[in-house]
């Protein structure tokens, strides 16, 4: 929509992913009479868009600084290249954490590594 209202594709681009991720918080607040499972899957739903509108904001602003000509193909290849990273690291930081919270004995611990979990990664 932007791009038709004159923007050029790279910052056309740039407000689409400032504006694609959804409140995860209204999504639960909604949704708070529905099953749990459903629920889960909401919350799911609502994270991987926040993860996708930030690998597409970071692909966004390597375009508009031209850090990287823009092209369809070149674009494409940077969000798969970026998505694919974002994965690998999340599941690598998922295979070292999990063990050690399981061992965590207190509640405050288990809070502390998961505040803390998305900077390690």
């Amino acid at each position: 929509m932007a791009h038709t209202l004159g923007y050029s594709w790279p910052i056309a681009f740039v407000l689409g992913a400032v504006l694609a991720p959804t409140d995860a918080a209204a999504v639960a607040a909604v949704a708070k009479a529905m099953p749990r499972r459903i629920l889960t899957v909401l919350r799911a739903e609502s994270l991987l868009n926040d993860g996708t509108a930030l690998v597409l904001l970071a692909v966004a602003i390597e375009v508009v600084t031209d850090e990287r000509p823009f092209s369809w193909s070149g674009t494409a290849l940077a969000f798969v290249e970026s998505y694919a990273g974002g994965i690998v690291i999340g599941a690598a930081t998922a295979l070292l954490l999990i063990p050690v919270r399981r061992r965590l004995p207190e509640p405050l611990l288990h809070s502390v590594l998961s505040v803390a979990t998305p900077f390690l990664a």
